[in-house]
């Protein structure tokens, strides 16, 4: 059990700045689970507000290493450095 990728995920090699590293891992977490938790509050109808919440969460939960990874970049990594990811390895560079 070696190596084992996740259904839906996305490589990408390119060296990109802090900032950018960051929204890259919020946003899933925004569009599929953030914004389903706000909607099922403003819409009233039982099955689609139950639906919501259920996907809302699910989705939270799905995404807990971005959220874990984006609360270590944003505290460990320099507005000068670079992230970059080869293989399964993940690399800070200096500019």
């Amino acid at each position: 059990m070696k190596n084992l990728q996740p259904i839906i995920s996305v490589e990408s090699d390119a060296k990109m700045s802090k900032c950018r590293t960051l929204i890259m891992l919020i946003s899933p977490t925004l569009v599929l689970a953030i914004i389903p938790i706000f909607l099922s509050f403003i819409i009233k109808k039982l099955i689609l507000m139950t639906f919501l919440i259920f996907f809302g969460f699910s989705s939270l939960a799905m995404s807990a290493s971005d959220i874990y990874f984006f609360i270590v970049i944003l505290l460990k990594m320099r507005n000068n450095e670079l992230f970059y990811q080869e293989d399964n390895k993940i690399y800070i560079l200096k500019k």
